[in-house]
């Protein structure tokens, strides 16, 4: 999921003449913008500033220039300019909250989405980029109410209606998460990731066939869609087709070298064929590729357990737990490692751990 982009200015025309008409010159800057020609737009705008300093709107198409350059530092400050300038300029404020959320600065960024709504009330993009940040941020209900406001704006929201299918997802709800992304392609039937996420939904189901054909027109639209090779793969995996499972892993890899979770799978594929090198060297990568990520590191406690290094199987599942703490599966395993060097007590907490967190063996 990504934010809604930033919004240039135009303006009516007027009876000026054309060299000394500052909307005139905003509108070509426009126009330049469009076309991918950022050099003349931001001449365009350093005109129009030129005959009229205090013209927040071109204040505001030069912030959202720079930040196509990557000049942040700038970008804010041409923002700064135009709110200052008019300090009830939704755009402005909303383009800086754009901003801010690039920099990391979530909190900024939730005052001038707020601040943008306040003023407009029926400002769609705001309310979708709100409704992102709130999912960032855990707050899964207010989220989807941010999306239903940005919905109830533009019905044809095809982004919201997805975001909106994911949370409802998270939530376990995959009757309504189908129903949202049904309605996001309905819009655009195009829409790969839609595709991609209505198969999660079904597999989850346990609707192997209909989540199938999700992928399968995800990649028809878009044979480059690493996440759905991937999800392609895990499915092929639960059905016990161990060769098109990696020969989608391997693609997945292929499109994105940097695909953790397809390292994760072709991991778990080695292991299953027993080839512990193969298996070691996904790990490493996705571990290395991401160093929190938690299941790569329980995996790799295991194996390095079945290869006799128990030292090494305990710092992998510590780092595990130490990322994740309701990681059942790696308090049970620490649990067995601990049974094995005779800590009987500790192993049985670990034990009681995984019990607490929904773990169940014989």
């Amino acid at each position: 999921m990504i934010a809604k982009l930033f919004h240039q200015i135009t303006m009516g025309s007027s009876s000026k003449k054309p060299d000394d008409d500052a909307k005139a010159w905003l509108n070509k800057g426009g126009l330049y913008y469009e076309q991918g020609d950022d050099e003349n737009a931001m001449k365009c705008l350093d005109r129009a500033l030129e005959i009229d300093p205090n013209y927040a709107e071109a204040w505001c198409n030069k912030g959202v220039q720079y930040s196509i350059q990557g000049d942040t530092e700038n970008a804010i400050k041409c923002l700064d300019r135009a709110i200052e300038i008019n300090p009830n300029f939704p755009a402005a404020l909303y383009n800086k909250g754009v901003l801010c959320g690039e920099l990391g600065d979530k909190e900024n960024e939730m005052k001038c989405y707020d601040r943008a709504l306040e003023i407009n009330p029926n400002y769609a993009e705001a309310w979708y980029n709100k409704g992102l940040l709130l999912d960032k941020q855990g707050e899964t209900e207010n989220a989807i109410k941010c999306y239903d406001r940005a919905i109830e704006i533009d019905s044809n929201d095809a982004e919201a209606w997805l975001n909106k299918g994911g949370l409802y997802g998270k939530q376990g709800d995959t009757e309504n998460a189908i129903k949202c992304l049904d309605r996001a392609i309905e819009i655009n039937p195009n829409y790969a990731e839609a595709w991609c996420n209505k198969g999660v939904q079904y597999s989850i189901q346990s609707d192997k066939e209909n989540a199938m054909k999700c992928y399968e027109s995800a990649l028809e639209i878009n044979p480059n869609y690493a996440e759905a090779w991937y999800n392609k793969g895990v499915l092929y995996g639960r059905q016990g087709d161990t060769e098109n499972s990696m020969e989608c892993y391997e693609r997945a890899i292929e499109i994105n070298p940097n695909h953790a979770k397809a390292l994760n799978g072709m991991g778990f594929l080695y292991n299953k064929q027993g080839d512990a090198v193969n298996e070691m060297k996904c790990l490493d990568r996705a571990i290395q590729i991401n160093p929190n990520n938690a299941d790569a590191w329980n995996t790799k406690g295991g194996l390095c357990h079945d290869q006799g290094d128990d030292e090494n199987a305990m710092k992998c599942l510590d780092r595990a737990l130490e990322i994740n703490p309701n990681y059942a599966e790696a308090w049970y395993n620490k649990g067995l490692l601990l049974d094995k060097q005779g800590e009987t007590e500790n192993a049985k907490q670990c034990k009681d751990k995984a019990r607490e967190l929904g773990l169940h063996w014989d």
